[in-house]
């Protein structure tokens, strides 16, 4: 380190160099009979006023033997150290004590060194400890300086045009470490512990490592080379007699580890780390074969574990699939383009921000059986739930997930990594083919059994008929009787007739329709029985949809019997019934979808719904027939149709029908 060769040579000069060179030497002419020495009036143990207000301390005692060495008498001026320093250049002092720099060469001729000084942060407990100079930089706006000080021209240089917190002397700036006015305090290392030590500032302690190592001398004003010359041979004199010595032990002894211990320590250091550094070189030897045998094997490694880490990462950014991990509390850790684009995200930034996961689950409670298996098994296989895009679409998801890290001290799971296939589609699709090949089935059977019903029932209804009619000498009794016949044939007649529509297939006849405008005509059919039911429907029509080819009768039909259901479901309901119709452009289909306030749709049975013969009315209520003709209706346009639970309550049926040509 720089200041341990300074503190050396600086010894080795005052021991063995400058007694016998100047010890036996006569002294020079005087300067003048009276000199004037400046100094600090607060800068103890070197220069500070006592109690009575008389000059002490280590720079004291020593100018004044050097004056009695040399010859002349030495007049005492302490003040603040700006207006010592400002008289100095001005003449009106001769000699002050001062640390050398290259600025102060500018206007002052240095003496020999009479020891060396570093400096120290200090702070209350607690504050960061610093290692360097560089790491003042953050906390330069804390730090207590003196004014004009050494360290403040070096860190005002360093860092120009900061503010820093200044103070009159050193002994000061531990005072406002110690009043809460600032963090550090920068002084040199004597004066700090001499502060602390006599002030009972228990609070205060070291906060860095040392700083700044600088020589510490009288200066004489550029080019008073006499009087420079007289100061040096009195104190290579003074050195020799060990006054020196002695002042040094009196004043800073007890702050500071004398040199000759310093370098003495310093000394066992090195042979130390000699001793060291001959046993690594040695060991450095013997390995050097091993590891260069290994190198090489370790180079082609690395090589294929950065090829697999790349193949993997790859794997990771262009599949398909949805990969992620995830903490249990809900923190994505990473998530790949797939899954940020299937959920409806714009970056991974968004999903990595809070416990997005969440909010990826339709259910969630279905969240937590996962992480229930998780904690059990350790993994799941296969497993469907429903998940959701941001905008709060539904889908179907097929994940496998793995815990993926050895469990906490508590043994919980730490985290878990998920990959996941969207199969809402294909769900859909499965639905729809399943739905099909049943409506087919039932299409041939339904109407074998109507024309077999219908044959036995045309005679019971011409018959009844014609007795209710021509025959008026049967009582009335018997007359409510074979009425009643004739109401329960007609009912019977009107399921028949549902079941052959149901089983036709007979193509549409399409043309191009607004569809906005046959919802119009729609809903004026219904308006008396929404008026009496006290049921409001808001329409959210979107403007400029292109026409749609479809049949209008079979359509009109679809949408006149979901909105039946919607009135039915609605019926008992206390509160507001609202219906709500909304059409829009979705990808090459038009949307239409229709919002009930009514109590929804059992999930249990909500995948039965378009079965045939199933329905949730009473027996005089409905057939069953309604949904699922209208199924057949919209496959045979080439669309789909498909039922859904809204999240504020309600049923939501949704119908997408194809635009011409795909436009």
């Amino acid at each position: 380190m720089r200041w341990v060769k300074i503190i050396g040579l600086s010894i080795f000069i005052s021991l063995f160099i400058i007694p016998y060179t100047f010890s036996d030497g006569k002294h020079l002419k005087k300067s003048k009979t009276v000199i004037v020495y400046g100094g600090d009036y607060d800068y103890p143990p070197f220069e500070y006023l006592d109690e009575k207000g008389n000059p002490c301390g280590f720079n004291i005692e020593l100018i004044k033997a050097v004056g009695e060495e040399a010859g002349f008498d030495v007049e005492i001026r302490l003040e603040q150290w700006p207006d010592i320093i400002n008289e100095f250049k001005d003449g009106k002092i001769d000699v002050i004590a001062m640390f050398r720099s290259k600025e102060r060469l500018k206007f002052a001729d240095y003496a020999i060194a009479n020891t060396l000084l570093y400096h120290l942060l200090f702070s209350k407990k607690g504050e960061k400890y610093l290692s360097s100079l560089d790491s003042l930089k953050n906390v330069k706006d804390t730090i207590i300086l003196q004014k004009e000080a050494y360290p403040y021209s070096v860190l005002s240089s360093k860092y120009p045009g900061n503010d820093f917190l200044l103070a009159i002397t050193e002994t000061d700036a531990l005072r406002m470490i110690e009043a809460g006015k600032g963090k550090y305090a920068l002084v040199s290392n004597i004066v700090g512990y001499y502060t602390i030590a006599n002030n009972d500032m228990k609070d205060i302690v070291r906060a860095s490592a040392p700083l700044l190592p600088v020589e510490y001398c009288f200066a004489v004003k550029k080019g008073n080379t006499l009087l420079l010359e007289n100061i040096n041979q009195s104190l290579a004199i003074l050195a020799s007699k060990g006054v020196i010595s002695a002042l040094d032990q009196k004043y800073l002894g007890k702050y500071k580890t004398s040199a000759t211990e310093a370098v003495h320590k310093l000394g066992w250091v090195f042979i130390t780390l000699f001793f060291i550094l001959l046993l690594v070189i040695f060991w450095i030897l013997v390995l050097k074969k091993v590891v260069a045998r290994q190198t090489k094997q370790l180079k082609k490694d690395l090589e294929m574990i950065k090829a697999s880490e790349e193949r993997y990462r790859l794997l990771f950014e262009e599949t398909k699939d949805i990969i992620y991990t995830a903490t249990p509390d809900g923190k994505f850790l990473d998530i790949n383009p797939a899954g940020i684009q299937t959920f409806g995200y714009s970056s991974k930034e968004d999903m990595l921000n809070g416990l997005m996961e969440k909010e990826i689950y339709w259910n969630p409670e279905d969240r937590l059986k996962i992480l229930s298996l998780l904690e059990k098994d350790g993994f799941i296989n296969d497993y469907e739930v429903e998940m959701q895009r941001k905008d709060g679409e539904k889908l179907v998801m097929r994940i496998t997930a793995t815990v993926t890290r050895d469990r906490d001290k508590n043994g919980n799971i730490c985290d878990y990594r998920v990959i996941a296939r969207d199969v809402t589609e294909q769900k859909h699709i499965g639905q729809q083919l399943i739905q099909t090949e049943k409506m087919a089935a039932l299409g041939e059977l339904i109407s074998g059994v109507a024309h077999e019903i219908n044959n036995p029932l045309t005679a019971m209804i011409g018959f009844t008929e014609l007795i209710l009619t021509t025959n008026e000498k049967i009582d009335e009794e018997m007359r409510g009787d074979v009425q009643k016949i004739y109401d329960a044939a007609m009912r019977v007649y009107k399921i028949t007739t549902g079941l052959l529509r149901f089983s036709r297939k007979e193509k549409p006849v399409k043309k191009e329709i607004q569809i906005n405008k046959l919802i119009e005509e729609t809903i004026s059919m219904k308006d008396y029985h929404f008026r009496v039911r006290n049921i409001q429907v808001r329409k959210l029509l979107e403007e400029g949809l292109p026409p749609v080819s479809i049949d209008e009768n079979q359509i009109g039909q679809v949408f006149l019997n979901i909105i039946n259901n919607a009135e039915y479901a609605m019926g008992e309901k206390e509160g507001d019934k609202i219906l709500t119709i909304k059409t829009s452009l979705w990808n090459n289909y038009v949307k239409i979808e229709f919002m009930d306030t009514g109590p929804g749709i059992p999930q249990e049975i909500i995948k039965k719904i378009f079965d045939p013969f199933f329905t949730t009315k009473p027996k005089e209520k409905g057939t069953g027939l309604g949904l699922s003709v209208s199924y057949g209706i919209i496959k045979e346009h080439g669309g789909e149709i498909y039922a859904e639970n809204s999240r504020e309550g309600g049923a939501v049926f949704t119908i997408l029908l194809p635009l011409k040509n795909g436009q």
